[in-house]
């Protein structure tokens, strides 16, 4: 079984010498009731939206890996997501979370996207 989770975001540099990390979740109750509308070309459609359970994942993504590259100083806003109800769980996200932040650095960093996703999912 595949786990699927889907992320996305912004990054706003800043003057300061942090990096920030905002995680949005979902505001209402998300659950069997509500439908996948989020289109995959990859598989069936995902439930719009951050279950509150694998917000955690993503920070730990986004924040925990030494060998990931390091952002500039500023806030990084997850406010995007998608997850498929029974094959999703944090360690998706987790996974989601750090490949985002390989992404964002090498746009922000000029480099090739796509060499630097397939690196780090290399890495997995």
């Amino acid at each position: 079984m595949i786990s699927r989770a889907l992320l996305g975001g912004e990054f706003c540099p800043s003057a300061g010498r942090e990096t920030f990390f905002e995680v949005l979740v979902a505001t209402e109750p998300l659950g069997l009731d509500n439908p996948a509308t989020s289109v995959s070309s990859l598989s069936k459609p995902l439930v719009p939206g951050l279950p509150a359970e694998f917000a955690q994942g993503v920070i730990t993504g986004l924040s925990d890996s030494p060998e990931q590259p390091i952002l500039p100083a500023g806030t990084l806003r997850v406010d995007r997501a998608g997850y498929d109800e029974f094959n999703s769980s944090s360690e998706a996200f987790r996974l989601a979370g750090g490949l985002l932040r390989v992404v964002l650095t090498a746009v922000i960093n000029g480099q090739d996207v796509e060499t630097a996703a397939r690196m780090a999912i290399r890495a997995w």
